[in-house]
């Protein structure tokens, strides 16, 4: 008998804490994608993301031209000797900002589009290529969700393009405690970290820069005060909320024996 009143104690006291904690919080602030007014059912997408590439990204870059023996020059890759399948040359992108191609040598790339990148390699083979052509993607496309997220971790896009939403989503959504209305986002901009705030429980946050990530963005949820309120205090009253409890629950075994 003993144990069970001990186990109906211990779900009593977590089932008042929640309650506790739920009674102190708005809807609102779990309702994402809000409209200002009632007449808002539209809103403006940001349309202007392009991938950049950074310091120590992987590039992978294809040749090809109107000669297929001259292109193989450029497409020549040390994992086909190792018995690896490649359909690109991999490219770091080094301290300096540059990959090393063949023949055109040092090329400035960091702080490019992969749209700009591709072209400053296809004017550079000019010289060596007959109507050369040149796919690029970024092998190491990735974000970071960290926080009150049920799933924090680094996710890696083979795409380059990922919203806010779907990192959200990979990571588990966020957790009860995550601050939905001040969420971080660490972007580096011209080799600074810039600090920006998205608020998800508007529907303007569609027309943010930082709906659609960057690569190597980190998206940080804050905990809500509830939790580290909760955290701080649950220690000093669980005895006194405790010993009621367990009053409660001998009276009531008393009366019904």
């Amino acid at each position: 008998m003993s144990i069970n009143i001990f186990r109906s104690v211990k779900c009593l006291a977590f089932i008042s804490a929640i309650i506790l904690l739920s009674s102190c919080l708005s809807q609102k602030r779990f309702t994402y994608f809000q409209p200002k007014d009632s007449l808002q059912t539209q809103v403006a997408l940001d349309t202007l993301y392009h991938p950049i590439i950074h310091k120590y990204d992987v590039l992978g870059i294809y040749v090809s031209s109107s000669s297929e023996e001259a292109s193989k020059f450029f497409n020549y890759d040390m994992s086909a000797e190792a018995g690896e399948s490649s359909a690109a040359n991999k490219y770091v992108v080094n301290e300096k900002g540059e990959i090393q191609l063949p023949l055109v040598g040092g090329l400035f790339v960091d702080g490019l589009t992969s749209l700009q990148a591709m072209e400053l390699i296809k004017l550079k083979l000019d010289k060596y290529l007959i109507n050369p052509t040149v796919k690029l993607t970024i092998s190491n496309f990735r974000v970071t969700v960290l926080g009150e997220v049920n799933k924090p971790g680094v996710y890696t896009v083979p795409n380059e393009k990922i919203t806010l939403t779907e990192a959200l989503a990979l990571a588990g959504d966020l957790t009860l405690y995550g601050v939905r209305e001040n969420i971080t986002i660490v972007r580096e901009v011209n080799g600074k970290k810039e600090f920006s705030q998205v608020n998800i429980t508007s529907r303007d946050f569609f027309s943010s820069p930082y709906y659609t990530l960057q690569g190597n963005d980190i998206v940080y949820i804050e905990a809500m005060k509830q939790k580290k309120f909760l955290a701080q205090s649950w220690p000093r009253v669980a005895p006194v909320f405790l010993s009621g409890l367990s009053l409660i629950v001998v009276l009531v075994s008393l009366m019904n024996p």
